[in-house]
C-alpha cells in the first residue's frame, strides 16, 4: 500500500466527499472490523466556532462507530477534567484518554 502524505490523505477524503473525521470514521465502520477510537479537543478544534459545537462534532465520530476519545496533548489538567465533565452527558461513557506527549534530550 502507498503511504499518504497529510495533503494527499486530505484529498483522498474529500474525493470520497468526506471533509470530517466522523465521515471516515463511518466509511471505516460500514467496509471493514476495526476498534477506532477519535480525537477530542480540551480546549477546543481551532475551527470550531466553540467548545459546545466541538462536543457536537465529537458525539458526531462517536455516533459513527468511535470507541474512545483520544484527546489532543494540553499543559493544564483543569481542561482535561472539564472537558471529559462536558464531555459525559452526550458520549455514553466513552472511554476518554488524555493525550501525551513524549520529551526527550
Amino acid at each position: 500500500m502507498q503511504k499518504l502524505g497529510a495533503c494527499q490523505y486530505l484529498l483522498f477524503l474529500l474525493s470520497l466527499g468526506m471533509g470530517h473525521a466522523s465521515e471516515l470514521i463511518a466509511f471505516i465502520k460500514k467496509h471493514y472490523d476495526f476498534t477506532l477510537g477519535c480525537a477530542g479537543y480540551p480546549e477546543g478544534h481551532i475551527e470550531a466556532q466553540s467548545l459546545e459545537k466541538d462536543i457536537d462534532f465529537l458525539k458526531r465520530k462517536i455516533d459513527n462507530g468511535a470507541a474512545y476519545i483520544v484527546s489532543q496533548y494540553f499543559y493544564d489538567n483543569d481542561f482535561f477534567f472539564n472537558y471529559v465533565e462536558k464531555c459525559r452527558p452526550r458520549e455514553s461513557r466513552c472511554p476518554s484518554l488524555p493525550g501525551s506527549c513524549r520529551f526527550t534530550p
